[in-house]
This record gives structure tokens, sequence and C-alpha cells, in this order.
């Protein structure tokens, strides 16, 4: 290859639609707490080295939450942080200190020796008397220190670094209110400099600013949601046709028109959310005027025929067919997968060695003119670096230090690219695809994501009706109608359906089924129209749960069946009852649990076709507060059967234990090998791991109390 062989980095912010001063009680913080770790921090980066180029693009749903908090908006969460504990009276503790410890239990916080404290002295307390009595046991002092070192965790290193924190960082504990306040004011005044940060550095040509379409939205699935079949035939269609391409091509203006307005320019690209093209949506690019677009690499696997060598997908291309095509780029996924879900775990230098030596393997297969070339890495500034040490900070300098110095490589921005490219070669076809599997299917096709689809579809036939009257143009139902409109756009947003189905975290699930749900809430309020009740309760699942003790002994067979009928009726179990038919979210459905004299016995019900089919590491945890605090793990998915168990500390492997995953798991435990007696309180719980971190648990919350067989009954019935 002749010359240096271009590299973009493509970062992309954003975040879907949180705050909203019309709905504050439905408020929630990410986008300041991304904000002030996140955000600043890449900005500042750049600044110190200004040899290297990027592309960047905002979410405008992003920018118009930001320059909310820019002029006072508080959420609800953040009244919360600023209350002082003296004030706060018990029902604000049982509300605010859950939600605290569920926005961040992440590794990287829990890495920090005194967050891990209070969030394991919290756990403790739940465990021991439940939520409520947890909450009034936990002192002013205590939450002011979980509300400090909260906010601390939450700052990026620039703020970290600052003189003002500089004697409040080296504190574990005894926080004051004023010191609170200081982090506090440290953030608010932070949140006010991004917008001019990046805007001073597009000046420079140093960054090229991009749009995202307005609320984020899947826009394949906004012309037409059967594109999710057309990606993927496997995948299951709605019951109800959504097509309103009007609405894909009003998300775009939209969001072209707030970056002229807030950048002071006309952007040049667009990012797709989650890189979801089709071929109308490259047309609609190109009415709009936008010069380029990012997609996946797969999607252009997909469009051409046989496999890709390096000189065909290093490439920007035009899409035959359409009058001045934007070109199209296609992100590598193996580079931007390797820095997003590998290089978290490695050094920084060996890292980033790592990424020179692809570089240099991409390079040798390349022949001909370097300016014809570009390697695209796109990122999510908000999730890549959560596992990082130091949020990423290191990497990221040693990253952009080598950039500079580099005489194999050059960064460019897609602008640049293509004013030194010349003529694109052209493909032929597009395929319909995304970032994510090359497909749709973390969108729409489970019973779960089309029941959203179907009332979105709903609404937006309301609104449709609602735009026919006469008065429509007129106020004060002019006013109502467009709020409609707004809160059915927001409601398109790509998370709302993400977060819809089993692979997804409960906790989070449920808060973003209540968040979207709200929006289409409020377009049937504008419009004066009577509220569907489907909308009043969760649209994944409504469950509710059943428990029971055991009734006698059982030694059922652990072979992943129920082999004889009534072999587990005697055992105890906790449950989710689906209602109507409908799927919990809960990968797990219920837990059944019982003895004989030497063993104890679980069993779990529900997809258990999912974990045979993943090549995930995935593990049953048996999770033991009584009589002792241990820890079973039952891996899943290694080909050996492997059982451990951990208390204070200490691992070993469980002897005489077995496990057996068919149509559902069965897991038999020696009582000798796991501390257990006869007739001894036994509590627990079940919780279903990924990589360490839980994805499920059973119960939801609390555990399953029950009491070991007695040594004096010799009969197989000793619980009534």
């Amino acid at each position: 290859m002749n010359g240096l062989l271009n590299i973009a980095l493509h970062w992309n912010f954003h975040q879907p639609q949180y705050a909203d001063p019309e709905d504050r009680a439905n408020s929630q913080p990410w986008v300041r707490l991304h904000a002030v770790r996140e955000y600043l921090d890449l900005g500042l980066i750049m600044q110190k080295f200004p040899n290297v180029k990027s592309t960047i693009t905002m979410s405008s749903c992003l920018i118009d939450q930001l320059q909310q908090y820019e002029n006072g908006f508080e959420d609800s969460f953040l009244s919360l942080l600023k209350l002082n504990p003296q004030d706060m009276n018990e029902e604000i503790k049982s509300a605010f200190l859950p939600k605290i410890f569920d926005i961040y239990a992440s590794d990287s916080m829990l890495e920090k020796a005194e967050w891990s404290k209070v969030y394991e002295t919290w756990n403790k307390r739940v465990k021991n008397v439940g939520l409520e009595k947890a909450a009034n046991l936990t002192t002013g002092q205590e939450i002011l220190d979980i509300q400090t070192l909260f906010l601390l965790g939450w700052s990026g290193n620039s703020l970290l670094n600052s003189a003002e924190l500089e004697k409040i960082i080296i504190k574990e504990s005894g926080f004051t209110v004023e010191e609170k306040i200081v982090v506090l004011n440290l953030h608010e005044q932070l949140l006010p400099k991004i917008i001019p940060l990046y805007k001073e550095l597009a000046s420079t040509e140093q960054v090229e600013l991009s749009i995202s379409p307005y609320y984020h939205p899947i826009l394949p699935l906004l012309i037409d949601n059967d594109y999710g079949k057309i990606a993927d035939r496997y995948c299951e269609e709605s019951s109800l046709h959504f097509e309103f391409p009007s609405d894909a091509e009003k998300q775009v203006r939209d969001a072209f028109k707030l970056h002229e307005k807030v950048f002071e320019e006309k952007p040049l690209g667009m990012l797709p959310p989650e890189g979801s093209v089709c071929f109308e949506v490259i047309e609609l690019c190109s009415r709009e005027g936008i010069k380029w677009l990012t997609t996946d690499e797969q999607v252009l696997l997909r469009s051409v025929e046989g496999d890709l060598d390096a000189e065909m997908k290093f490439r920007a291309y035009n899409i035959e067919g359409i009058e001045n095509s934007p070109a199209v780029f296609f992100r590598c996924q193996e580079l931007s997968e390797s820095i997003a879900a590998e290089y978290f775990d490695i050094s920084p230098k060996s890292a980033v060695d790592d990424l020179f030596n692809k570089f240099a393997i991409i390079r040798d297969s390349i022949s001909g003119d370097h300016k014809k070339y570009i390697v695209p890495i796109l990122l999510n500034v908000e999730n890549s670096w959560e596992f990082f040490p130091e949020n990423g900070i290191p990497f990221l300098n040693e990253l952009y230090s080598r950039l500079s110095d580099s005489e194999m490589v050059r960064t460019v921005t897609m602008k640049d690219y293509l004013e030194e490219a010349g003529e694109l070669p052209v493909i032929y076809n597009i395929q319909p695809g995304s970032i994510v599997d090359g497909n749709f299917n973390s969108w729409i096709g489970q019973e779960q994501k089309n029941r959203a689809w179907d009332v979105l579809t709903e609404a937006r036939k309301a609104l449709e009706k609602a735009g026919e009257r006469d008065d429509v143009k007129k106020e004060p139902f002019k006013g109502r109608y467009e709020a409609a409109y707004r809160n059915i756009l927001a409601s398109e947003g790509s998370d709302w359906f993400w977060w819809y189905g089993k692979r997804r975290s409960l906790p989070r699930g449920r808060l973003f089924d209540e968040l979207y749900r709200s929006h289409l809430i409020k377009v049937y309020s504008y419009l004066n129209l009577s509220i569907p009740e489907e909308l009043l309760k969760p649209l994944d699942y409504y469950v509710e749960e059943g428990a029971a003790a055991p009734e006698a002994m059982l030694t059922p067979d652990v072979d992943g069946k129920e082999t004889e009928a009534g072999e587990w009726d005697a055992a105890g179990y906790w449950y989710l009852e689906e209602v109507a038919g409908r799927q919990a979210e809960y990968i797990f459905s219920g837990v059944k649990y019982g003895f004989d004299k030497e063993n104890l016995y679980l069993r779990l019900d529900g997809d258990s076709g999912l974990l045979r089919s993943t090549e995930e590491k995935v593990a049953l945890d048996i999770c033991i507060v009584k009589p002792v605090e241990a820890v079973i793990t039952v891996s899943l998915t290694d080909q050996l059967e492997i059982i451990k168990y951990k208390s204070q500390g200490v691992t070993r492997d469980i002897t005489g234990g077995e496990m057996n995953l068919q149509d559902l798991i069965e897991v038999k435990l020696p009582l000798s090998e796991i501390g257990l007696g006869m007739n001894e309180k036994f509590y627990f719980f079940v919780r279903l791991t990924f990589e360490g971190k839980e994805l499920e648990r059973l119960p939801k919350q609390g555990v399953i109390k029950t009491v070991t067989p007695s040594e004096e009954r010799k009969t197989k019935r000793w619980y009534h």
C-alpha cells in the first residue's frame, strides 16, 4: 500500500428521551451522569492531541436534554441527591436507597473499595431484615456518605484531578454536607461546557460533527416494520403493520435543523441509529442533502456476492439507483469490538500494541493508493469504557499518543476521506440490516417487542386520525396535536424496543417499559382520548408470585427432565405466574427445591433451550444466606460439569454434586458439602449470571426460607 492507512474514529453520543420538564416524575438521570463522566473528558483528550481527527455523532434528543440541564432542569433523582439526609423521612429513604444502588452497581464502581463497602453493607441489611427496615436502619451520615461516593463515582477524570476535589477524594467516609455540595456544584458547572467544547473542536476541523435522527429510531422499521422479516426471515412479524415513512423523514429533518441551530453549520453526515439501513433510508438521506452515512460490514457482506477481501471491505460506496447517493461507510467489526469488549482486561500498552498489529495486517493486505481505503471504527461513548480502569482514560491517552506519532496510519474524518478519495465504487444492492447481527431482531420479532410495536401503531393511527380534524392547525388543538406528535416521535426511539425481551436485564427493562408507556399515554392525553387499558400495565409481562414450602422428602432423577410424573410434587417452590398467556421476561419462570436425608435438590423451569443454545459463559448461582453465607456456582455452558462452593473467600470444588440441563435444569448438592445439617433454617435465592454479572434472580427480592429435614423424623413427611 502506498501511503498511510486511513483510520476513522467515529464516536457516538446517545441517550434516549429521559429528561422531560413536563413529566419530572418519569425523568431519569443518565444524560447528566454520562455527561459528567464521559462526554467532557473525551473532548479534553482530543484537545491534548490536535493531530488526531475524529467524527462525532450526537443524537438530537441528547442535545435537547443537555440544554435542559444547562437551563436548570433537575431530574427527580438529582433532587434526592441534593436532599440533606436529615430531611429524609422513611418513605423517601425507602425509595432513594434501592435506586442509588441499582443505578450504579457496575463492576467498575464496585472495584472502588469505599463504594463496595457501602454496597455490601446495604445488601446485607436488605437480606437480613428486608428493604423497608434496611432503609430505616441506614443513618443520616451513611446516606451522606453514599450520596457523596456516588457523585465521585460518576465524576470523570478531569473532575477527580481538580484541585477542588483533592481533599475530598482521599476520604472513604465521614463526608460533610458542604463537601457533597462541592461535588454537586462541579457537576453542574461542567454541563454547559460540553457543547461549546465540541463546537470549538469542529471549528478547527479536528472533529467532524454529524447527526443521528432526532429520537434515535430504527429508520427502516419506521418506513415499514416488515423490514424485520425482510432482514431475517425467521423474525416473527408484529400483529399490526407500522408504515409511516413520513415519521422517518421528520426524525431526520428535525435533527438537521437542531444541528444547524446549535453548531451553526450544516452537517454532512449521519449515523443511522444502530447503523440500521435499507434502500429507502439511503434515498431519504440523498433527498435531505446528506453526503455520507455509516453502517456495518455485515450489511456490506450481505449486499455483495461472494466473500469480502480487504480491498472491498475498507472502502466507501455509492448505491446504484439512488441519485446523488451518499457515500456509505461500513464499520470494521473486529477493531470496534476489540476495543469495546476485549481491551478493558489488559494494559493500555498491550491493548494499543494489539490494535496497531491489526492495523499493520490490514495495511499489508491492501495494494494501491491509500486514499481509496478507510477503516471505520465506531464506538458508543457511554458503553465502551464502563469496564476499563479509570473509565478508559489511560487507554485513550495511549491510543491518541500512538496515533499522533504513527508513521503507518493517519486519522481522518469522513469529510477528509471523501475530499481525497475521488470517485467511489458502486454496489448494486443494499441489504437491510444493522450493526447488531446484521438484522433488526434486537428491536422486533420477539413477542414482547412486537406488542410494543402494536401499541405504538395504534397510537400513531390515533394521531393520524386526529390530524384530519378541521381545527388541527388552530389553537388550542394545534399545540396539543404537536405535543402528541412529539411523544409519538419519542416513543419511536430504539432504546424502548431494545429492552423488551428475555435477553435483557429485568430491572432496567421494567424502567424502560414504564418510560415507553408514559410517552404513549401522553399521546392519548394530549388528544383527549381514552387511554387504552393495555398501556396502564407492563407490556411484556404481568406476573404474580407464588410460593410454598416442601411437604415431604423426595429423591428425583437428576436428568434435566421430569422422568416420572409427580417426582417433584412434594417440593417447595417459588414461581412467577404468567397471566393471559404472556411470556415473562425472565428466562427462569420458577424454582423447585427439596431434600432427602443426604442431598438438596433444585429444579429450575423456564427457557432451557435458550441456555442450551448459547455459547456465552452462563452460570447458575445458588446463594445461601443462612445458616452460612456461601455461593454455589454451577456452570451451564462448560462441557465439563463444574460445581464450586465459595464461602468466606475460600473456593473449592463440590464432590458428589450433579447438574443436568435438558428440558429444565436439575441440580443435586450433598448437604455435607454445602454446610447444611438436619433441622436447620435454610435461606437462599438463585440467580443466572453471564461472565459474573447478574442477569436475573429468583425471588426478585428477598430470599426463599425453608428448613432442612429433622433427624428425629423417620418418615418422609417432615414439613407441615
